[in-house]
């Protein structure tokens, strides 16, 4: 298991203070724009992530602690669907107050996973339709922060665990839209170009 606090070279008590200065200094030194083209600071980059987010959440921090350091395994805490779905929403409420631009969808990725690890998800599974569509609701909103690969990732480890035909269409009409909208997005900007290229043609003859 990763010693997140190894990563963020800072001790195991240390404060949310603390946690979030080490992030910031790392973040900022090794941030994918800064070393572009450098496969070895991107995948440092991406745990220095993952280390702030458990970290700074304290109930994924306790978990953690549980898992680490315990001399005998304990079960992380499991969430209802209800419970789950008031800490998504708690979560989009802090994400919609947030600059767009400066969101960080892998920190959101890894967090994601974080909450729905395997026995969270076998928690849920059989709790009340109406709850799960409600859950469903708020998972989507956050997915539409991240790109649609990271996404995918998510909806992958979730499916197996909806047991209704319903359930499962939600789903699928989510990823079917979503889809839909990324392939809009890759093919943008060849159609920007051709109409940029098609009014500098136009232009050019009437002139």
């Amino acid at each position: 298991m990763k010693d997140y606090y190894e990563i963020l070279k800072i001790p195991r008590n240390a404060s949310p203070e603390t946690i979030k200065k080490a992030f910031r200094k790392l973040a900022h030194e090794f941030h994918p724009d800064k070393n572009p083209n450098n496969p070895a600071t991107a995948l440092f980059f991406s745990q220095v992530v993952e280390a702030y987010e458990i970290l700074s959440n304290p109930v994924l921090r306790r978990n953690y602690h549980e898992k680490k350091f315990s001399s005998a395994y304990q079960q992380p805490f499991i969430f209802n669907a209800e419970q789950l779905n008031i800490e998504f929403e708690k979560w989009l409420v802090k994400l919609h107050k947030a600059d767009p631009y400066r969101v960080n969808k892998d920190a959101i990725f890894f967090r994601l996973l974080a909450y729905l690890h395997l026995d969270q998800l076998a928690a849920i599974e059989n709790d009340d339709p109406v709850t799960l569509l409600r859950l469903l609701d708020s998972l989507f909103s956050l997915l539409r922060y991240i790109d649609f690969s990271l996404q995918q990732k998510i909806l992958v480890l979730l499916l197996p665990h909806l047991k209704t035909s319903e359930l499962k269409q939600v789903v699928e009409d989510f990823t079917s839209k979503a889809k839909r909208k990324n392939t809009i997005k890759n093919w943008q900007p060849l159609f920007v170009a051709l109409l940029t290229l098609l009014l500098c043609l136009l232009i050019y003859f009437l002139l």
